[in-house]
């Protein structure tokens, strides 16, 4: 029986990988995660942490290049992509504005709006475009969701997820570390605590991220462009600057009303989360690689918060 995931045969033929090194897009790409780097490394001191960071995801990144074999599930076809590229591209603008004037507060920035904003809207928005003849079944399976390798997707983003986690615990605050710690010494809190923190990412900032960035806007891009790695960093340095306004705003960010400091901290974290969300997508063209990643991650975050939130003690 042939493996899930086999290994890439090294052959004459180096895939695409090797032209991927000498993309311009690429080295602006490294070059914007140098500056981040050593612009939030200067304001915090995290030189080894930002660092760590880095290379974890630069590490699951090409494990997940390298271990899935590089022929993925066809891509379903944009009928527009061009159009429904730009039209996209300008939503997240226009999003992005709102948030902004809305200081990353109120119904642009709350998590169950996102289904509107992320979801809804420009699923409707994509099926108007597409006008008579369109289907609803082929639309949903342009942002990935399909049966085909589904299996392969969940395996994948489990596989990404065991390689990460280990950084996300180092880089984790001290404090998140505590509280991680008191949950997992009562073994019973930490088993409620951790499939309902599964469950509320899956449903919020996974689920409507991953959807919009990588099955939307990044589908639509690498279509538009026919380059699935500019198509990759491009999503990923979106996906890193949506979260600047929280990083500027909210005052429960490290970052609150430090710009610099804000804008080098999401292009480090955010935009190196949003290569390896990228990649897990254009390897398995299914949505629920990312979003299974995704909403792994912020899973341990989001049970240091809950004890709070449900006054559990």
């Amino acid at each position: 029986m042939e493996p899930i995931l086999p290994l890439i045969k090294l052959n004459k033929k180096p895939q695409r990988l090797s032209a991927w090194l000498t993309d311009p897009f690429l080295c602006l790409f490294i070059i914007l995660i140098a500056a981040g780097y050593i612009i939030s490394s200067i304001q915090t001191g995290s030189w080894a942490a930002n660092l760590i960071y880095i290379a974890a995801v630069t590490i699951d990144s090409l494990v997940v290049l390298f271990l899935v074999r590089t022929q993925a599930p066809a891509s379903v076809a944009v009928p527009k992509p061009g159009l429904e590229c730009a039209i996209m591209a300008g939503w997240y603008v226009a999003f992005m504005i709102g948030l902004t004037l809305t200081k990353a507060a109120g119904i642009f920035a709350d998590e169950f709006s996102k289904w509107l904003w992320f979801i809804i809207l420009p699923l409707v928005i994509l099926f108007a475009i597409r006008g008579r003849g369109s289907d609803i079944k082929t639309l949903f399976r342009s942002v990935g969701f399909r049966r085909q390798g589904i299996g392969k997707a969940i395996l994948t983003g489990l596989i990404a997820y065991a390689v990460m986690i280990p950084a996300v615990l180092f880089t984790m605050p001290y404090s998140q570390l505590q509280k991680l710690g008191i949950i997992f010494r009562s073994p019973v809190k930490a088993l409620v605590l951790l499939p309902v923190a599964f469950l509320f990412s899956l449903i919020t900032a996974a689920g409507t991220k991953e959807i919009f960035f990588r099955g939307i806007l990044q589908q639509r891009i690498a279509r538009a462009l026919r380059s699935e790695l500019r198509a990759c960093l491009i999503a990923a340095f979106l996906f890193g600057i949506y979260h600047l306004p929280y990083a500027y705003f909210l005052s429960d960010w490290p970052t609150h009303g430090n710009f610099t400091w804000a804008f080098s901290s999401v292009l480090v974290e955010q935009m190196m989360a949003g290569l390896i969300l990228g990649i897990l997508w254009l390897r398995t063209r299914n949505i629920a690689a990312p979003i299974l990643f995704h909403a792994l991650v912020d899973t341990i975050a989001i049970m240091t918060m809950l004890p709070a939130m449900l006054h559990i003690r």
